[in-house]
């Protein structure tokens, strides 16, 4: 035995599926909001820009700039190739993450800290201050190719 349904719940549930849809997307779009990129930058020629330096540089008595381009499977903080990405820095220090990317999308995770977008043409600005010793793990959480695992490193916070 077939039972039917009434082309009025058919409707009724096309039109609410519709009507929630609508509901997340405005709800997305007003009150989830992408960061704002800190300026632009031609990927192609990182070499001619403050990208050239990348590293750790200490810029006050307690705070530090750390620039960073991420590519291909690696955040290329100016370490030597196959050396692991890890700063070390004291406790109390604030540090301001100046990163871009050569490539694609990435996104830098440090711990507990609010996640980094870093993506091509875009220069990605963030401020922490680390007031607990420790070392903290680094990551890229936006699939970035089949490399993506190996794309870590950390900041190391020493009293």
């Amino acid at each position: 035995m077939r039972t039917s349904i009434p082309i009025w719940k058919i409707v009724a549930v096309i039109m609410g599926g519709i009507t929630l849809s609508l509901a997340a997307a405005f709800l997305a779009v007003r009150f989830v909001q992408a960061p704002i990129a800190a300026g632009t930058i031609d990927p192609l020629r990182l070499n001619k820009t403050e990208f050239r330096d990348r590293g750790l540089f200490k810029t006050g008595e307690s705070t530090y700039i750390l620039r960073i381009v991420a590519k291909e499977w690696v955040f290329d903080g100016g370490q030597q190739r196959n050396q692991p990405f890890e700063f070390t820095i004291p406790v109390g220090a604030t540090l301001t993450i100046v990163a871009t990317s050569m490539d694609l999308m990435h996104t830098m995770h440090i711990a507990t800290q609010k996640p980094i977008p870093i993506s091509a043409g875009k220069i990605s600005r963030s401020t922490i201050t680390f007031a607990t010793p420790g070392t903290y793990p680094l990551l890229c959480t936006s699939y970035c190719g089949p490399n993506h695992a190996q794309m870590t490193g950390s900041i190391i916070v020493v009293p």
